[in-house]
């Protein structure tokens, strides 16, 4: 009898191991007999060879074609197959002649579609499919109903079917960086899946139900709604990092959820409420939303360790936050900081939480309050933020007595010009004109002699009117994420200036003369310029705490 033999080698007989050939040595074959397990991964094969689907098939007519110790009763049936980082553009049928499988691994292929004899695979437990050129999953795979662990990442899926909840042993879905717009409501049925990842899609909305869920990710969608998530009961961890939802989630009480991950989203308050539940808290990261306060009720999250607060509108914290004794990290780079002094946040969290602890202890049980600035005394205020408005109706500016007010916001809207009415209020002490379209200021500006904080970020400014010289109580001004070049010469001339906040522009030089015309400097933010080098003699400004630079 002839010995088996695999497909004849395309040149000479020893390039059968070669990496891209299709061919698959015998040791190798031999050896996934005995294992049970094959590992073609990396060998540049665009099909997989018959013998390999064939491997445990007709072993008593050819008991006698391999060596003596390779006998039929010594096999054992292939459970483990990879076939990772090949190129292959398909799988044969025939894989149905290999039931045994319990994982097979064909992740960073060409694979445009599955066989329907995939579905035959019924020990099948872990299915890697990652990386591939997948559009459609076909019916076979609702079959696998043992499946417990199913990767479909980095493919070109756009739907799944809805008879997911065939695989009810499923615990662990990744579908991340597709192009899935809407999930099916029968994957919300699936009791027994843990883990759910689902970044870097499409998606609008998340399905009911989950109720098994532990942890959610579904980063990088289009998500504004996550009312129905709330029925997690189970959920420890949950990462909608970068969606457009508005407000901070419900979460029920009973759950345990130790990971929340909330960044990126638009978010402008946190009802107090909607933390007392959290008593398993570890981690809450809200960095880049629109957030404008902490609720006092965070005092209530024992447990919090981590906290991101980065780039929100933040003014002030509240002094029960002294409490959180477990608070190992705090965030708060990019927020308009007012009731606590740069000094103590450049220090760090221990010192930031000692501080706000030290102002409780002498009574002072901070609430939240978005608008009353800690540097300017009691008065009214007026607020027109958010409206998106070209201008500002002119009842806005009826007030009695425009002596008494002490802050006026007019911030986030689309203004390119000051609006005459302001003038009248001279006597306020802080003046939000942030995030609008202002390519310049009116020198009128000069007559608020009582301004203790100016705010402009992010407008289109270049320069300031010298008439600001004469706000001579000026002790912090914010022109980050606008188009300067330099730090305006009339700063200089600002002796109770203390907190300057340029990052974001086009700054190329440091003037350390005119700043050491500040005899007050504590903080100097000149991050995302367009510096080249910092100049040695910055060290000379004795009164600075706080110097962020960064260096083309």
């Amino acid at each position: 009898m002839q010995p088996r033999r695999l497909k004849a080698p395309a040149k000479s007989s020893h390039d059968h191991h070669s990496a891209t050939s299709n061919e698959v040595p015998v040791a190798l074959l031999k050896q996934a007999r005995r294992s049970g397990q094959l590992n073609l991964s990396g060998r540049g094969l665009k099909a997989i060879p018959d013998a390999v689907w064939r491997v445990n098939c007709d072993p008593g007519a050819d008991a006698t074609s391999f060596d003596t110790d390779d006998k039929w009763w010594d096999q054992t049936e292939l459970v483990k197959l990879i076939l990772a980082s090949n190129e292959l553009t398909e799988l044969s049928e025939d894989i149905a002649l290999l039931p045994a499988l319990n994982a097979l691994d064909v992740h960073n292929n060409q694979l445009i579609k599955l066989p329907v004899a995939i579905g035959d695979l019924k020990q099948l437990t872990r299915l890697m499919l990652s990386y591939n050129q997948l559009e459609d999953l076909g019916e076979g795979l609702r079959n696998l109903v043992n499946l417990q662990y199913l990767r479909l990442d980095h493919n070109c899926l756009r739907y799944l079917h809805d008879n997911m909840s065939s695989l009810v042993h499923l615990e662990q879905l990744d579908v991340s960086h597709n192009q899935l717009s809407k999930l099916p409501v029968s994957l919300g049925a699936i009791r027994s899946l843990r883990k759910l990842n689902l970044d870097h899609n499409q998606l609008t909305e998340l399905p009911p139900g989950m109720k098994g869920l532990q942890e959610l990710t579904a980063g990088y969608n289009k998500i504004s709604t996550v009312a129905k998530f709330t029925q997690c009961l189970n959920l420890e961890r949950f990462d909608l990092r970068n969606n457009f939802i508005p407000e901070f989630p419900v979460i029920l009480p009973g759950t345990k959820v130790k990971e929340v991950f909330l960044g990126g989203n638009r978010i402008t308050t946190i009802p107090g409420d909607r933390l007392v539940p959290l008593v398993a808290l570890v981690t809450l990261d809200l960095r880049d939303n629109k957030i404008l306060c902490v609720p006092d009720q965070i005092s209530s999250v024992n447990s919090l360790e981590r906290l991101d607060l980065t780039n929100n509108d933040i003014t002030s914290l509240p002094h029960v936050m002294g409490k959180l004794s477990n608070l190992k990290l705090l965030s708060l780079d990019g927020n308009p900081m007012k009731s606590i002094r740069r000094d103590i946040i450049k220090k760090g969290t221990l010192e930031i939480v000692k501080y706000l602890k030290s102002r409780l202890v002498e009574g002072d049980d901070s609430t939240c309050d978005n608008t009353s600035p800690p540097i300017a005394p009691p008065g009214d205020k007026l607020v027109y933020s958010g409206k998106k408005a070209s201008f500002v109706p002119e009842e806005f500016w009826d007030h009695p007595n425009p002596t008494t007010v002490s802050f006026i916001d007019i911030s986030r809207n689309q203004l390119t010009s000051l609006p005459d009415k302001l003038m009248v209020f001279s006597s306020t002490h802080e003046l939000l004109l942030s995030f609008n379209k202002l390519p310049e200021l009116s020198r009128k500006l000069g007559g608020f002699v009582h301004l203790t904080s100016l705010d402009l970020r992010s407008n289109q400014l270049t320069d300031l009117p010298t008439e600001i010289s004469a706000c001579h109580q000026l002790r912090e001004i914010f022109l980050s994420m606008n188009k300067f070049t330099m730090l305006p010469d009339v700063l200089y001339t600002l002796k109770q200036l203390e907190n300057i906040f340029a990052s974001d522009n086009q700054i190329t030089d440091i003037n350390v003369a005119g700043l050491l015309q500040l005899p007050m400097i504590s903080c100097l933010d000149l991050q995302n310029n367009d510096i080249s080098s910092v100049p040695p003699h910055l060290g000379n400004l004795s009164s600075l705490k706080y110097a962020c630079v960064t260096c083309m």
